[in-house]
């Protein structure tokens, strides 16, 4: 399978794409999250450029653009470091509770699980963007330079698919 075929797999029928891949290696697994952190990382470096000089209009386009880069960085690395200490967590409690198949199906559980979260994350965003720049381009006053109140707030709801 590809990767759009196993991420629409895991999104519309996540047990049987999880049970599919129960016997897939770690590589292959971490390999399509780091895919997926690298396209979110991308999102929100594209999304703090188009926002941030809307949310405070005395940035220039260097501090957006620095602004971009740290937190496409900082999301991409901090989804890396959160895969390995989220199943460092979880495989104390399958320990306890007896689970005895080792750290690495742990790890590869949680990617799964993360994998639909993601996605879903990618599709909020998109589609907020998506209606913010209809929206603008269908209700814009003349005299107004910024987004209107519809745009802040699919700005607000393209952010908390962030998280």
């Amino acid at each position: 399978m590809n990767f759009i075929e196993k991420m629409k797999g895991f999104l519309l029928w996540p047990s049987k794409t999880f049970n599919a891949y129960k016997e897939e290696g770690l590589y292959e697994a971490m390999k399509y999250y780091v895919y997926l952190s690298a396209i979110i990382s991308v999102i929100v470096f594209i999304g703090s450029n188009l926002f941030f000089p809307k949310i405070d209009p005395s940035l220039n386009d260097n501090a957006a653009l620095g602004l971009g880069i740290f937190f496409g960085i900082f999301l991409f690395v901090f989804s890396m470091i959160y895969v390995f200490s989220e199943s460092a967590i979880i495989h104390i409690g399958v320990y306890i509770w007896g689970g005895r198949k080792g750290f690495r199906q742990t790890i590869k559980a949680c990617i799964y699980s993360i994998y639909v979260s993601i996605i879903l994350s990618i599709l909020l965003i998109l589609i907020g963007i998506i209606l913010s720049f209809i929206l603008n381009y269908l209700f814009k006053i003349p005299d107004r330079d910024d987004f209107l109140f519809i745009n802040d707030i699919l700005g607000i709801i393209i952010f908390y698919g962030l998280w």
